[in-house]
């Protein structure tokens, strides 16, 4: 078991239970992380292909810990659903030609970077969010 699995998927899970226990009715909906990076774009960024593909695997495991997590608390009686984003953003990474996700290559520090700009809200979230919390649920 990784420090995710040991200290982070007890403590959503309780999260989600303690939401569940203030409004028994609501829908909980647990959105994932997308692919910040492309690492065969060939658009160069501030990490090397090997360490944008560190970064992917890393969100990958701990989206995996996310869906445990809304998994177990459903089980436990809290309604919660897991939401995967990261596919509807596959090639609109950070470093790709047509990106979902800002990055200023020319401030690499700015607050912006790695959220989605407003393309990645409209046909990234939205669409995945809708098709697993259907309004009528709120």
């Amino acid at each position: 078991m990784n420090a995710a699995q040991t200290v982070l998927l007890p403590a959503l899970v309780g999260t989600y239970n303690a939401i569940h226990s203030h409004a028994p009715n609501a829908t909980i909906g647990v959105v994932g992380y997308v692919h910040f990076f492309a690492p065969s774009s060939g658009i160069p960024t501030i990490l090397t292909p090997a360490n944008q593909q560190l970064v992917n695997t890393g969100t990958d495991k701990l989206n995996a810990v996310l869906a445990q997590a809304a998994g177990t608390a459903a089980g436990q009686g809290a309604k919660t659903q897991y939401v995967d984003v990261a596919g509807k953003f596959a090639g609109h990474e950070s470093n790709t030609s047509d990106p979902w996700v800002t990055f200023d290559r020319a401030n690499p520090t700015a607050d912006s970077n790695f959220h989605p700009n407003a393309t990645g809200y409209i046909d990234g979230y939205m669409p995945a969010v809708l098709s697993q919390l259907k309004p009528a649920q709120f």
